[in-house]
């Protein structure tokens, strides 16, 4: 009677001997960690999210102050907004005036100011009318309001 050859044992998973040997560490670890009277370093990861910072103002300079006196020397007066971006970002202005449609004319300076520039006449505003523009990027949370208060001689 002939023997068949016997069958060649099959080879373990070469990734099973990974995952054993891993396990084996990170449980030597974990066992040293506990031993110790204080506890294991625990090291909290360096990323984070990108936070989205408030464009900044660079005309008018006095900006941070409540309002800013919007004095009428001539019939026409022209209201200008310098900003820019710290992330780089496109800027948007939205100008709230008395007027239903404010002439208004935003264009890009350089490479990382924008421009806004609102057209007023005398003649269509009162003295202590308000003048607001609300500047902000892709994301309104970081937005940034300018105010102007009309004087009129």
């Amino acid at each position: 009677m002939s023997q068949l050859p016997s069958p060649k044992p099959e080879s373990p998973d070469p990734s099973w001997g990974g995952n054993v040997v891993r396990i084996g560490v990170a449980a030597a670890w974990h066992t040293a960690c506990m031993s110790m009277v204080g506890g294991c370093l625990y090291v909290a990861p360096v990323w984070r999210p990108a936070v989205n910072l408030p464009p900044d103002i660079i005309r008018p300079e006095e900006a941070d102050v409540r309002e800013i006196p919007l004095v009428f020397n001539t019939s026409q007066v022209l209201v200008t907004v310098i900003a820019s971006d710290p992330e780089q970002q496109a800027l948007e202005f939205v100008w709230q005036t008395p007027l239903p449609d404010p002439v208004v004319n935003t264009y890009p300076q350089g490479e990382d100011a924008w421009v806004s520039v609102l057209t007023l006449q005398e003649e269509n505003v009162v003295d202590g009318d308000e003048i607001r523009v609300t500047v902000f990027d892709d994301n309104p949370r970081g937005a940034v309001d300018v105010v102007w208060r009309v004087e009129l001689p």
